[in-house]
């Protein structure tokens, strides 16, 4: 009835109809492949190759434009003295280095401080080095005085002198980021401190130069309030979590900041003021880093860094 001739329109086209199709579609095949044979046999014989692949990249921020140098970069030393050895060291085998026939002129000082007994490990020594050309003094350094040490004998009689005074260390290199001064930026400031604060902070992995961009546009304005200028905002390189930060400071300014610290926090003590600002940023950084501490550096007597220009040989 009329289901059986409902069911009968909506059929599929017929297995010939299909089976048509399919063997139209072979023959055409058949066709082109015999021209690509044909063609193979006619053109001169050569090894078929691969086309090489081409990898197309986005270029980075300013690349083309000019507008951005290449960065200072640095040698930071944490370097683990013997005894009573601080200052013998840094007057003798930091400031006495002879970077031109040591190093081939890859590195250039750019402050040596001891750690300050009390705020943390001790006794130590803080070397920060300006690495001449950047990268290409890197690479003078590291054929001079490591992949070709056993052919630099100047190297080897400072290292017998120095071990007289250090036992070991640990090294760091460093990246500038934005709101770090340069040596020839501090010595035309002429910058200098009875104090430094040399700060470590872990952060986020990849968030190193977020966190030193808020330090420099955030922080540093309340910090120089408070008597702290900020000297270097370092990136730790060979790396992604890292960041070193180094202020110039006095004593008086120090205490000030602390008790501000305190005061805002809820512990006030007497004549001190509480500065709200110095609570925001800490909640500001705590997004940002994972772990922070710091340590009071005094310079080398008598050297540029030192404000006091007390009696030494720096």
């Amino acid at each position: 009835g009329d289901d059986h001739t409902a069911r009968t329109l909506r059929r599929e086209p017929s297995r010939e109809g299909a089976s048509d199709s399919r063997r139209a579609t072979r023959h055409d095949d058949v066709l082109a492949l015999d021209l690509h044979r044909s063609l193979l046999r006619s053109a001169p014989h050569r090894p078929l190759r691969r086309p090489a692949m081409v990898l197309s990249f986005p270029p980075p921020p300013d690349s083309n434009r000019g507008s951005r140098l290449a960065r200072e970069l640095y040698l930071h030393e944490t370097i683990d003295i013997v005894g009573e050895g601080a200052v013998p060291y840094m007057e003798q085998s930091v400031v006495g280095f002879d970077a031109d026939r040591i190093a081939d002129r890859g590195l250039t000082l750019y402050g040596t401080w001891y750690v300050q007994g009390s705020t943390g490990r001790w006794p130590q020594v803080i070397n920060v080095w300006e690495l001449v050309d950047g990268w290409q003094g890197w690479k003078r350094l590291c054929a001079r005085t490591n992949l070709r040490r056993e052919a630099n004998p100047e190297l080897t009689a400072w290292w017998k002198q120095a071990a007289s005074w250090r036992s070991g260390g640990f090294d760091r290199l460093l990246g500038a980021a934005p709101g770090s001064r340069s040596l020839a930026d501090v010595t035309a400031e002429r910058v200098s401190g009875e104090l430094f604060v040399h700060e470590l902070a872990r952060v986020r992995p990849g968030a190193a130069l977020d966190y030193l961009a808020s330090v420099a546009e955030e922080w540093a304005p309340v910090m120089a309030e408070h008597g702290h200028r900020l000297v270097g905002a370092w990136e730790v390189l060979f790396g992604e979590s890292e960041t070193c930060l180094l202020w110039a400071t006095n004593l008086d300014a120090h205490i000030e900041l602390a008790r501000a610290t305190d005061a805002s926090r809820g512990f006030p003590s007497p004549g001190a003021s509480a500065d709200p600002r110095i609570s925001a940023w800490r909640e500001r950084a705590h997004a940002l880093r994972e772990h922070w501490r710091e340590e009071m550096l005094i310079p080398c007597p008598g050297s540029q860094r030192d404000s006091t220009r007390a009696p030494g040989n720096c």
